[in-house]
């Protein structure tokens, strides 16, 4: 079966399970009432091995909490896919083998980032922040008023 994450992995699970004629679920982020069935959407086959879908992923964390709340509900999860993996924390391969589980990516920041310097249509100043921020997204963060780590 294929699970989109609530609301962003919905639509993309949607026609990557009509394609592959596979049941489709989606996963809340919090649950609306009670057991696991208020947070998973959907009738999962019996012996369900499921695919993950979501549109990015950072560092892996919120991937392993889905996964986690996905697997109560009894289904075998060992693959996410996402439309884009930043890339840029070093702790994401770690955090998502420690839970078992390999990332599928269409595209990483790396990819993303070359694209955008290739089309030349970026300012200089553009270039300089996307240059900053693949440098050191923490601490880029801090300086524009994100969290950091």
């Amino acid at each position: 079966a294929i699970v989109g994450t609530e609301s962003s992995g919905i639509a993309f699970a949607a026609w990557l399970a009509e394609r592959l004629e596979l049941p489709m679920l989606y996963l809340r982020k919090r649950p609306v009432g009670w057991d696991i069935t208020a947070q998973l959407e959907g009738r999962l086959p019996a012996d369900a091995k499921v695919l993950l879908v979501d549109d990015v992923t950072t560092d892996g964390r919120s991937k392993a909490g889905t996964v986690a709340a996905l697997r109560r509900a009894g289904p075998v999860v060992e693959d996410v896919l996402v439309l884009l993996d930043y890339a840029l924390y070093a702790q994401e391969a770690s955090t998502l083998a420690e839970h078992g589980l390999s990332l599928h990516a269409l595209a990483t920041w790396k990819h993303l980032h070359e694209a955008l310097l290739a089309s030349g249509q970026l300012s200089s100043a553009q270039q300089t922040t996307l240059a900053d921020f693949s440098a050191s997204p923490v601490a880029w963060s801090l300086r524009n008023g994100g969290t950091g780590a």
